[in-house]
Parts: structure tokens; C-alpha cells; sequence
């Protein structure tokens, strides 16, 4: 029963650093900067990937699914599916610059015919 009494006179010590304003608003301003720096390195940990998937070669990529293949990483059925899609992504920019070769409302110019030497003209 003593307990009670003794837990029950403590009062909130005047000088407690937790209710000073000073103290809550460094904490604040600590916990908001900590969020800034997360979310600026989430950014360019994004742009990082991006640039790096970006600039993968083909022919790097190849290499490195032969070499895979003959240490046996993968079977010779992953190797061909693999090569098959690295083949399909190279062809696909040449399709599309097909397309937009060809866009609707672009002036036409006449096809230049070769002279008529069978029949030369009376001006000569």
C-alpha cells in the first residue's frame, strides 16, 4: 500500500526537457530533415537505376546469357527465350521508325522520271 503512496506523489518535474518548446521543435525540425534526405536519396537512387538500365548493351547482354548458359545457370531453353527477347527489343525501334515514316498529312514529292531518249526533243 506504501507503493501507491510513493507512486502516487510523483509530480511532473518543472524543468522536464521534453515540454520545453525549444526541445520539441529541434525534434521536429531533426525528423523532418531526416525525411527530406530519405526522399532525396530514394530520387536518385531511381535515377541511378534508370540510367542504368538505360544504357545496357545488347551485345553485353548476350554475352552474359551465353556465359550463363555454358556454366550451366541456365538450361539451353532459358538461353533461346532470352536471346529471342533481346532480338525482339532490338527490332522494335526499327519498326516504330518505320511507322513514323510514314505519317499522315506529309507532303509527297513527285518521283523524278529518267529522260526519254527514244524521242529527242525538236529543240535540239
Amino acid at each position: 500500500m506504501w507503493a501507491l503512496l510513493v507512486f502516487g506523489d510523483v509530480a511532473p518535474a518543472k524543468n522536464d526537457p521534453f515540454r520545453q518548446p525549444e526541445v520539441m521543435w529541434g525534434t521536429a525540425g531533426l525528423v523532418v530533415a531526416l525525411l527530406v534526405g530519405a526522399f532525396v536519396l530514394h530520387l536518385v537512387d531511381r535515377w541511378r537505376k534508370k540510367n542504368a538500365a538505360a544504357t545496357v548493351n545488347p551485345a553485353d547482354e548476350l554475352t552474359d546469357f551465353r556465359q550463363m548458359f555454358e556454366r550451366g545457370e541456365i538450361t539451353e531453353e532459358e538461353y533461346t527465350r532470352l536471346r529471342n527477347r533481346v532480338a525482339q527489343r532490338m527490332k522494335a525501334p526499327e519498326a516504330v521508325g518505320g511507322v513514323l515514316g510514314t505519317l499522315p498529312n506529309t507532303p509527297t514529292l513527285p518521283t523524278p522520271q529518267p529522260p526519254d531518249t527514244d524521242n529527242p526533243s525538236p529543240s535540239a
